[in-house]
């Protein structure tokens, strides 16, 4: 029996791909042909440690980290965003909100900008316009989210409209 025979022989019998349709007597030869050759032999082991790697998994199952998570998750819920915003000033937020709006918008005024705004034309105005709302509407949410008591009493907001 020819080496290459046995090897396909193999590979399609590992792929399920047809192996059924061989004669009654083929096994047998095969075996008797990987006994006295050491080649393939050896290669149809490497095939035999290959797949049962791929069916049973070579990675070591990961340890269960769910508990962890979750008791972390309750420690941060405990602690919100509320008591975060008190290591900051009222003051700075409010220079913080001055200066990203005074850099936003002095971006149009620049020379750089007015040359490819000239090139682009309207094209280029539209992504920057956005780019600024967008960052302008994240930081009023986040001074929002983190001064939100403080909004409430300021307002006369009831806790039961919150």
């Amino acid at each position: 029996m020819d080496c290459k025979i046995v090897m396909d022989s193999l590979y399609e019998e590992l792929g399920e791909s047809g192996y059924e349709g061989k004669k009654i007597f083929f096994r047998p030869r095969r075996l008797a042909h990987l006994l006295f050759c050491p080649s393939c032999a050896a290669q149809a082991r490497k095939l035999e440690i290959a797949d049962s790697l791929m069916r049973t998994g070579f990675m070591p199952p990961s340890p269960d980290l769910g508990a962890q998570v979750m008791s972390m998750l309750g420690i941060e819920q405990n602690s919100s965003l509320e008591d975060s915003a008190e290591s900051i000033p009222m003051r700075g937020w409010v220079l913080v909100g001055f200066f990203l709006l005074l850099s936003l918008t002095s971006a149009y005024f620049g020379g750089d900008f007015l040359k490819i705004a000239a090139l682009d034309e309207i094209s280029f105005l539209v992504p920057i316009g956005i780019t600024i709302g967008v960052a302008l509407i994240a930081y009023s949410a986040l001074f929002v989210g983190t001064h939100l008591a403080l909004l409430r009493k300021k307002f006369g907001i009831d806790d039961h409209y919150a």
